[in-house]
């Protein structure tokens, strides 16, 4: 192993600590001075007001027969906004810091609401308020209306019963008010089981489809003391055939201007549409269209002569 001079040695590790030294003699040299900080001023602490001296206030409140109105209240709105009810002897008493002309509202049951206003608020020179009785309304006297039930049957126009439809029943002289509401049977039957002794307007719709005026198949009155009734329903059916399958099938009743909701056409491409309102109809299957006129009774439409229209 090889011997390092102790000469040299001293000398490597006078250099390793000359930085060390120098830097200690620095800081000797020159000390950091750090100027002293003012402490911080705590905030002034919050001025709590007394409250201010207060003075009693009152009014005098009687029922029109001139009792003292002991189940009124009083609301003082001006110059403070305090309620009281009225005592014993009628007076209706409160404390207040401002000072000016009481305003206010008194009210009692049965009695109508009195706004009043008293320029003194002592209770040494109160002034006494009288209310008013409210009027009893005139009402006249109405009799009960006679009830009255009904039963319909419904038929199409090859009289056969017309079953699951909707028929609403209404006051013909009320033609907005709410209607009574019945579905018929198997049988085409519909039963009312109270309805007013008066004109009534019937409207039957399309079974499963929502009451429009497109839907509706009929309309007509009944008389006053009608109870029984046949009703012919003019429906039409549509038997459409060579429509692609599934795809959407639109169709519109074009002289009331109004959409009727869509179907998926059947695989085998043919579609039943009835009984529905003799009318004009558009039939729409991927931007074919094609017009039908319905009339009462069957009808076989071809779609195969459906165009594509030109906008």
């Amino acid at each position: 192993m090889k011997h390092i001079p102790l000469a040299r040695l001293l000398r490597f590790t006078a250099w390793l600590l000359l930085p060390i030294l120098t830097a200690l003699w620095i800081l000797q040299q020159s000390p950091i001075q750090v100027p002293p900080q003012s402490p911080l001023s705590l905030p002034a602490a919050p001025q709590v007001q007394a409250p201010g001296p207060t003075h009693p206030v009152s009014v005098q409140l009687f029922h029109a027969d001139g009792t003292p109105a002991t189940d009124g209240v009083v609301f003082f709105f001006s110059p403070e906004l305090v309620s009281a009810n009225v005592d014993a002897k009628g007076f209706a008493q409160a404390e207040m810091e401002a000072v000016g002309p009481l305003r206010f509202f008194a009210f009692a049951p049965l009695h109508n609401l009195l706004e009043g206003q008293q320029e003194t608020p002592l209770p040494a020179n109160n002034q006494s308020f009288r209310l008013s009785l409210l009027q009893e309304p005139e009402i006249e006297s109405v009799e009960e209306p006679s009830l009255l039930p009904r039963h319909l049957v419904l038929l199409d126009s090859m009289k056969r019963p017309m079953a699951n439809s909707l028929v609403l029943a209404r006051v013909a002289e009320q033609p907005e008010s709410e209607p009574w509401i019945a579905f018929s049977d198997t049988e085409g039957k519909v039963v009312f089981d109270s309805t007013y002794r008066a004109e009534l307007l019937i409207e039957v719709y399309v079974p499963g489809l929502p009451p429009r005026q497109a839907t509706r198949l009929y309309q007509g009155l009944l008389n006053a003391d009608q109870k029984q009734a046949s009703l012919s329903i003019p429906g039409c059916f549509l038997q459409v055939h060579n429509l692609p399958p599934q795809e959407l099938f639109i169709w519109k009743r074009l002289d009331l201007n109004q959409l009727l909701p869509m179907v998926p056409t059947p695989d085998a491409g043919v579609l039943s549409l009835g009984p529905i309102p003799p009318g004009r109809y558009r039939l729409e299957v991927n931007r074919r269209v094609l017009e039908v006129q319905g009339i009462p009774g069957f009808q076989d439409v071809d779609f195969s002569k459906a165009t594509v229209p030109i906008y």
